[in-house]
């Protein structure tokens, strides 16, 4: 399978889920496949405080996990 055909299949998942942590993280993955990058993080808006909040995030340590408290900025 050539590569563009994997990131099709990719875009298909991300097309078809439902789950909005599951699509975060479906996307995360894409993102930093597609850029061939170590890691790659998503920021979503708070329409409430309107700071942005880390939501997913890859390329962490093996034994790292994401952090437990909220993280933002302006």
């Amino acid at each position: 399978m050539n590569r563009d055909t994997g990131f099709d299949q990719e875009l298909l998942e991300i097309y078809g889920e439902l789950n909005r942590d599951r699509l975060t993280a479906l996307v995360v993955r894409y993102a930093c496949d597609r850029l061939g990058a170590g890691g790659c993080s998503i920021f979503l808006r708070d329409d409430i405080t309107g700071r942005y909040v880390l939501r997913d995030t890859t390329g962490l340590l093996e034994d790292a996990r994401m952090p437990a408290e909220r993280v933002e900025y302006e």
